[in-house]
């Protein structure tokens, strides 16, 4: 059986974007750009060390974004189960699979495709800061939000299930071959 690229858009630039603004914004409070007109001069200090701390969490965004940008995008399909590295550190066994859904981001904004999946393999994937962002819990699922899929939803489901279904059949034949 051949590997497969399900494609998605993955995450957009919209978190680099955000701690661009934040590191902006902690530069003007330590440079006292942005600042308390007539204030004394504990408090400069102070809006200082809060720029600072801006700052510093923009700047991790920014190289949190840039890390995610490096990671390949789409979700692959290989006969031993499926793993996509913007959303999770290790790969996922076919046979931990019970279940693939439409549903809603754990915001309730975004509609989804959630695969659940047993809760041990859920937690030995390791998700990712933005895969729990979608669906945060293991009842929910893993879940890709539908408009960063480059398949129609109905598609997307119909190739993971199809794929998912020979690998597991393949693996099934190739245990019962070996057991005679």
């Amino acid at each position: 059986m051949e590997t497969k690229k399900l494609k998605t858009n993955g995450s957009d630039m919209s978190l680099i974007w955000f701690g661009l603004i934040v590191c902006v914004f902690g530069a003007g409070l330590a440079l006292n750009v942005i600042g308390l007109r007539g204030s004394g001069s504990s408090d400069r200090e102070a809006l200082q060390i809060v720029g600072l701390i801006f700052l510093s969490i923009g700047a991790i965004m920014v190289l949190g974004g840039l890390a995610l940008l490096r990671r390949p995008k789409g979700m692959l399909l290989q006969p031993t189960g499926f793993s996509d590295k913007r959303m999770f550190a290790n790969e996922i066994p076919w046979s931990a699979v019970q279940s693939v859904q439409y549903g809603v981001s754990a915001n309730g904004r975004w509609e989804t495709v959630a695969i659940k999946v047993s809760p041990e393999a859920y937690a030995a994937a390791k998700l990712r800061f933005t895969a729990k962002a979608i669906s945060s819990s293991p009842e929910a699922g893993i879940g890709y939000l539908v408009k960063k899929l480059e398949l129609p939803k109905e598609e997307f489901v119909k190739e993971f299930l199809e794929y998912a279904n020979a690998a597991l059949e393949a693996d099934h034949a190739s245990a019962t071959s070996g057991a005679k």
